[in-house]
């Protein structure tokens, strides 16, 4: 009885020890490959879902033992997800569209100036500044198992433009703008500042009752991007990934209006053709990990999951048709004018956007689309004008342009000196 006793005694002991060095492999098990699932329980998209479970096992190959903490601290499914949409680069092309946004505010600003010539304003040389500002919104969008980021900003800016009358039928002119731009994510803690520099030059030209304009812009814009990397599952200071980076901006456009008039009303049929590139510079996240002799960590800041990312190039053309329509009014302090406008755009080129990146400590890169803007989208403006009897004219104005993804409403605040 007591051999048989010590034989279930040891049996039940062994049988204990493989009990637990399963559950210990589990674990490891678990917490090797079991991350990637619990984000997707969670509710993370399927990209979001690759990006964690390809940035866990370069993390593993290469040993990387912050990036591995990181992952171990996660708990339920709902940390996971959220790590899963922080940790994956943005797809929302917020350092692409702000931009495009910027320049589209600025050309649009020179074009209120040339439209001045043919709705009434005295052709005479002029210098005119105008404040710029606007509110922008991308919604969240959904594609197939993909949820594509979107964004809200804000910008404020100023104009200066001097236009020149060459001939009776044609002027010249050159501008400078100036605009900050404030993007925060609608999904995860990340945030885009841009300071943008743009200079335009500009000509109208008439030839018998058509009118012919063009502007050449040019733009250089100052990036800071910050984003939160599982700000409650690392030490203070290890969740920030932030970078200063630099793009540029470059447009073409032309347009066609032939005005009619009818008595004290003027209607301004257009056509327009715009091209349009953006280019983001290569950046980097800020990741610093210094050592002394003895192997001790003696500098560190970023997130062990900062991302480096590829140059991106984005190209459109549109091509548009409006109508204007504009009311002037004489009185004894000058002509009141109110101009109201529709006009609606489609985008030709059927551009992919996508972003490229690679952890900052050291890896293979990977390639992820990038949430496209919609072929079509459409503008709305009222305007009034105060034209003095002096050699000064004042000039308000909003103006509201929406596709099926995004919203902008832009404003601006004119005034122009003539001599």
């Amino acid at each position: 009885m007591a051999v048989e006793r010590g034989r279930r005694l040891h049996r039940g002991i062994v049988g204990l020890a493989f009990t637990g060095m399963g559950l210990a492999y589990a674990a490891t098990a678990a917490a090797s490959s079991g991350i990637a699932d619990l984000a997707a329980a969670g509710g993370a998209d399927s990209t979001e879902v690759y990006v964690l479970k390809l940035l866990e096992e370069q993390a593993r190959a290469n040993n990387n033992q912050e990036l591995l903490d990181l992952f171990a601290a996660v708990t339920t499914s709902e940390e996971a997800a959220r790590l899963a949409g922080e940790i994956t680069p943005d797809r929302s092309g917020a350092s692409i569209y702000n931009v495009a946004t910027a320049q589209n505010v600025f050309a649009n600003a020179v074009r209120k100036r040339t439209s001045d010539y043919i709705l009434g304003d005295s052709a005479r040389t002029s210098l005119w500044v105008t404040y710029l500002g606007t509110d922008s919104t991308s919604f969240v969008t959904s594609e197939g198992t993909n949820r594509f980021d979107g964004y809200d900003a804000d910008s404020s800016g100023i104009a200066i433009g001097y236009d020149r009358v060459m001939s009776e039928d044609s002027i010249l002119g050159v501008a400078f703008s100036q605009q900050s731009i404030n993007s925060q994510s609608r999904l995860y803690n990340q945030r885009l500042d841009i300071d943008t520099y743009q200079a335009a030059l500009y000509g109208t030209y008439q030839w018998r009752d058509m009118y012919f304009s063009a502007q050449g812009l040019a733009g250089w814009n100052s990036n800071r991007s910050e984003r939160s990397i599982g700000d409650s599952l690392v030490a203070d200071g290890q969740s920030q990934a932030t970078a200063r980076f630099n793009s540029q901006s470059f447009a073409l456009l032309l347009d066609w209006q032939f005005p009619v008039y009818v008595g004290e009303l003027t209607f301004l049929p257009s056509l327009y053709a715009d091209y349009s590139l953006v280019k983001v510079e290569d950046y980097q996240e800020n990741y610093v990990r210094e050592y002394n002799k003895a192997g001790e960590l003696t500098k560190s800041s970023g997130s062990p999951a900062a991302l480096a990312y590829d140059k991106q190039e984005y190209e459109t053309f549109n091509l548009g048709i409006g109508l204007e329509l504009a009311h002037r009014l004489d009185t004894r302090v000058g002509v009141f004018a109110t101009q109201l406008k529709l006009k609606a755009q489609q985008e030709l080129l059927d551009h992919n956007l996508t972003t490229t990146a690679r952890l900052a400590s050291g890896g293979a890169s990977f390639t992820l689309p990038v949430s496209e803007a919609d072929d079509f989208f459409y503008e709305t403006h009222l305007d009034l004008v105060w034209e003095t009897n002096t050699s000064f004219s004042w000039h308000i104005g909003a103006q509201y342009l929406w596709s099926d993804s995004q919203e902008t409403t832009m404003y601006y605040g004119r005034g122009t000196y003539s001599f």
